[in-house]
């Protein structure tokens, strides 16, 4: 949870806003920010974090409300298409959390990652992430 307010704070301090109290979308942001570095779509992430991939909307409510999965259907042509950072804020929250399967799964990852300091996040591809030793 702490990795995940981080990188709240963090990109929220990465925008430079002109003006004292212009509003910035920050979702829109974050998601343009995530298809210039070429993230992965939602359905690689499902893989990666040991859910099944899925081939149709209709098999991603094992994760999110039917609303949601309507919704993603419409905005997006094809299943593969779904942004991952769209589709984490809609996956349902695991019990005692604020985030859902993927998001929780990806900030698991990160906490491994820096609490052992001689491995770190070197490249997400579309295969998965691979890490690279330090020493």
């Amino acid at each position: 949870m702490l990795i995940f307010l981080l990188f709240i704070l963090i990109s929220e301090s990465a925008i430079r806003i002109p003006e004292r109290f212009r509003r910035v979308d920050l979702v829109s942001i974050d998601m343009a920010r995530g298809r210039d570095y070429g993230e992965p779509s939602y359905n690689k992430f499902r893989k990666l974090c040991g859910l099944s991939e899925a081939k149709t909307f209709d098999s991603l409510i094992d994760q999110m409300d039917k609303k949601h999965v309507e919704a993603l259907s419409k905005m997006y042509e094809h299943v593969d298409d779904i942004d991952y950072y769209v589709a984490g804020m809609l996956e349902k929250p695991k019990p005692g959390s604020l985030l859902g399967h993927t998001f929780q799964c990806d900030v698991g990852l990160l906490e491994r990652c820096f609490s052992d300091t001689s491995t770190a996040i070197d490249t997400i591809t579309n295969s998965g992430i691979r890490l690279v030793l330090l020493n």
